[in-house]
């Protein structure tokens, strides 16, 4: 939406508010693949590349025991399927050589964003203690909508993670809504957005980031990878009805 101002803006647009945005998708998936307890999200981001173009292999993306689980994700929702997928985790969750299949690399692709320069204000909100988007991506986003002359004010937040478990961790939206709340009422009081690009011009170029998947192509196994706060527990329902199994 931010990017897409600069070439067809909409009347009234006064900036973006993003909170550990999943914006450079190569290295999230590497972090979801690599992180305990958060299985769920690749089947779901792999099932989305199938959606969008059907000529997606998923049986060279997922493990065989990621291929049985997914038919769940056509009737349950996510605190379900997080359960599901909780014991899957490296070589258990996606095959040796999944991120080289062709049309899941070109969805990712397509689906990242932060190189082109944003058409308005950019306020990009970070928690360092998140384990599904790790700051140190954000990082790079954020040093990256700079260099394209955008104008961000990018703040991170010690001890915040990405989303709220109670009694585990806070979540960005709930811990930062205050400066969210305040930066958004300026934008609509006519007020100047204000950047944190200056500062950070002369701190190095983020290092790329390096999960336990990133040396090479083989993801990391179990035995190497971290451990995320497991998900809140679901109070969905599975749907009643029969639902297809994809086609692989």
């Amino acid at each position: 939406m931010a990017e897409r101002q600069r070439t067809r803006p909409d009347p009234g647009y006064l900036g973006a508010v993003v909170t550990a945005p999943a914006a450079d998708l190569v290295p999230s998936v590497e972090s979801i693949v690599a992180t305990p307890g958060l299985g769920a999200f690749l089947p779901l981001i792999a099932y989305g590349a199938k959606v969008t173009d059907p000529r997606t292999r998923l049986r060279d993306v997922l493990s065989p025991a990621a291929l049985r689980l997914l038919p769940a994700l056509r009737s349950e929702c996510l605190g379900a399927l997080s359960a599901r997928y909780a014991g899957l985790t490296g070589d258990g969750l996606v095959r040796p050589d999944y991120l080289a299949e062709p049309h899941f690399a070109r969805f990712l692709a397509a689906n990242s964003v932060g190189s082109r320069p944003a058409g308005g204000p950019v306020l990009l909100l970070q928690g360092d203690a998140d384990q599904a988007i790790p700051a140190a991506i954000t990082d790079r986003v954020a040093a990256g909508l700079c260099r394209t002359g955008s104008v961000v004010d990018y703040r991170t937040f010690p001890g915040l993670g990405h989303d709220t478990i109670p009694g585990v961790v806070t979540g960005i939206d709930d811990g930062a809504a205050d400066q969210l709340l305040a930066w958004v009422a300026d934008r609509f009081a006519g007020r100047a957005a204000g950047s944190t690009c200056a500062e950070r011009r002369n701190q190095p170029w983020p290092a790329p980031v390096r999960t336990p998947s990133s040396p090479a192509p083989r993801p990391a196994s179990a035995g190497r990878a971290r451990s995320a706060s497991p998900p809140p527990a679901s109070t969905c329902t599975p749907a009643s009805a029969p639902t297809p199994t994809p086609r692989l």
